[in-house]
């Protein structure tokens, strides 16, 4: 085996150790403020209490259900604890297809790696990850437009219709997580 390809296997070694310390962390993250906030209004009228929300606070349309779903609802500590994983394996899923789409070959190591690098230049990892009610809100929507711009990079601009209406989709989803993405993606767009 050539030095290339142990270095390759040992730095996709040392990424996956990573993830799995920061799941293993997961487990300790505790509710803060909002998170209570959220979880007390998910048990009244939730479709009623999503929409007020939408049209009265925040105008999102997709990362509400999700805030006002809350874990603490249906799994207590546990399941917010859980929803801190999920996050992780999401991102990672993500961050490996977008650099499918754009790379291809080493998708795998690269994903991995560029998500740890990532994670470890959080700001503040328990607001960038553990943190349910943030975390949810942000990441998986910029990840959602990422995500489309790179099927748009590989399949082209001028593709089937499929392909676009399933872009569109993504890049709706992605605007209804919070008010950066479809600025973000309007500027993108733009130049």
């Amino acid at each position: 085996m050539s030095f290339e390809k142990k270095l390759n296997y040992f730095i996709f070694g040392i990424s996956i150790f990573i993830l799995v310390l920061y799941c293993i962390a997961g487990l300790y993250c505790h509710p803060s403020g909002d998170d209570f906030t959220y979880a007390l209004l998910g048990k009244s009228n939730f479709v009623e209490i999503v929409l007020a929300e939408r049209e009265r606070w925040n105008g999102r349309y997709i990362s509400n259900f999700l805030v006002i779903a809350s874990p603490l609802n249906w799994g207590g500590f546990l399941g917010y604890q859980f929803m801190s994983i999920c996050l992780i394996i999401f991102c990672l899923v993500l961050y490996i297809f977008i650099f499918n789409n754009i790379l291809g070959k080493g998708s795998l190591l690269i994903g991995c790696s560029a998500f740890v690098i990532n994670l470890s230049i959080l700001p503040d990892i328990t607001e960038g990850i553990y943190w349910y009610t943030g975390a949810w809100t942000y990441i998986p929507g910029i990840l959602l437009l990422i995500s489309g711009l790179s099927i748009l990079l590989k399949k082209g601009i001028k593709s089937n219709l499929s392909v676009l209406l399933f872009t569109s989709l993504i890049f709706i989803l992605a605007c209804g997580f919070n008010e950066l993405v479809p600025l973000l993606g309007f500027f993108i767009f733009l130049v």
